[in-house]
């Protein structure tokens, strides 16, 4: 995908191809697979996604000027947990937000298991006859604490496969079974 985005000509043609045919790279989200690991060992339960894309961005994420695919490690059972709080009643303010990322040591075992096993996956062939180098984080890093560094720095959320509120009858629950919330199950009850 980077050399279609580099080359107005290929892009063109590519382009061309889906329009009139409706096949080709551009019939693609350049999303071509994904696999499901445990990073705890409970294969009944992954806890990690990793992602084989068919491009390669800068932070800014526009296409890198070579050809690049990116193996994207998402840990999709994280521990941790943030929150979104109104900082008044008035709509315009905006709300106060704390990700509180990697804030368990679980959390911070899996996001460096998972970029582990991408390294893992770009090792095997054939993908490794395909990788000329590691560019995000680098080969150079290679120690947990430069690893979990470099999650820190880098790393960011997807809105999928998680984020939703949880249904239930307890404290964290933000609705009740009838999607009543606590102000007006507790009027009610």
């Amino acid at each position: 995908m980077n050399d279609l985005a580099n080359s107005p000509l290929k892009g063109a043609l590519a382009m061309a191809q889906y329009l009139l045919f409706r096949t080709g790279p551009m019939a693609s989200n350049g999303n071509y697979s994904n696999t499901f690991i445990s990073t705890t060992g409970d294969d009944e339960h992954p806890d990690m996604m990793i992602t084989f894309m068919a491009w390669c961005t800068g932070e800014d994420l526009q296409p890198r000027k070579f050809s690049g695919f990116t193996i994207l490690p998402e840990h999709i059972r994280p521990e941790s947990r943030g929150f979104v709080h109104a900082q008044s009643a008035s709509p315009n303010d905006p709300p106060a937000i704390q990700f509180n990322f990697l804030s368990t040591q679980y959390d911070r075992d899996a996001a460096i298991a998972g970029l582990r096993h991408a390294r893992k996956i770009a090792a095997t062939e054939p993908m490794k006859q395909f990788v000329a180098e590691e560019i995000n984080p680098g080969l150079q890093y290679e120690s947990d604490e430069e690893l979990l560094a470099h999650c820190r720095e880098s790393g960011l959320s997807l809105l999928h496969p998680v984020g939703t509120c949880k249904m239930g009858v307890d404290e964290m629950a933000v609705v009740d079974p009838r999607l009543r919330t606590w102000p007006e199950r507790s009027a009610c009850d």
